[in-house]
């Protein structure tokens, strides 16, 4: 693995990894094999299914969570390396939300499962929300993720981090709101802000990372000239909140 820091100014820093293919190759068969005892697949017995044959089955999911999984742990290499510290994300209103750019991706009840024995809402569940709006936040930005499924093109969203401000309890209504804090030509930085609808309290921000994947040939794609000019369109912009 390769690391060039590419940007260094003020809080914003910006890496350029490589990753050899042959990196990429060696993770996923060892994840594939790991899966051979515990798939089911008719005309195999159980625990004797070749490891070529879940690739041709999984091999694009699993290549996708692969990738996911090697990006998280870069980015914390990277940081612990370094001795860098990610900036704190901007607190937000419910009425500031539509000026700085932010859209819903997402609202949903707060369930007693996702409680702790005090009935607080537990931090860890705030990124199966941010996940389950990531479909809306990606069309969003203009990428139809339909045309995208038909041309064997994935995306790759990995969360970086989790600020938690408040509590939750059952019953509370929670908002997702959602947007697109920077670009490069390969990465989006989203930043993702969890409320309670009622009182528009700020419960929770994270900042993620994302990225497209072509699945067939297995490889991060470039953004176009017109990705990047919708994007730049697209950005938050704290500033335009109401003073």
């Amino acid at each position: 693995m390769q690391v060039t820091e590419t940007t260094n100014e003020g809080l914003k820093r910006e890496f350029r990894v490589t990753l050899p293919a042959t990196d990429l190759d060696a993770r996923l068969t060892e994840r594939l094999t790991e899966m051979k005892d515990r798939v089911r697949i008719n005309g195999f017995r159980p625990g004797k299914v070749p490891v070529d044959h879940l690739k041709k089955v999984y091999g694009r999911a699993v290549m996708a969570e692969t990738i996911e999984q090697m990006v998280r742990e870069t980015n914390t290499k990277i940081l612990t390396d370094r001795g860098l510290k990610l900036a704190m994300e901007p607190k937000i209103t419910l009425p500031e939300a539509p000026a700085a750019g932010l859209v819903e991706v997402g609202r949903s009840m707060v369930k007693p499962e996702e409680c702790d024995e005090k009935g607080e809402f537990l931090p860890r569940h705030c990124f199966g929300r941010y996940s389950d709006g990531a479909p809306f936040l990606w069309n969003h930005l203009g990428f139809d993720r339909a045309a995208m499924q038909e041309r064997q093109e994935g995306s790759v969203v990995v969360e970086m981090r989790n600020e938690h401000h408040a509590a939750l309890r059952a019953g509370d209504l929670a908002i997702v709101l959602s947007g697109l804090a920077s670009f490069t030509d390969k990465i989006l930085t989203f930043s993702h802000f969890l409320l309670e609808a009622e009182t528009g309290t700020l419960v929770a921000c994270a900042e993620a990372v994302g990225m497209k994947f072509d699945q067939k040939i297995r490889k991060i794609m470039l953004f176009t000239d017109e990705d990047r000019a919708r994007l730049e369109q697209r950005k938050l912009n704290f500033a335009r909140r109401p003073s």
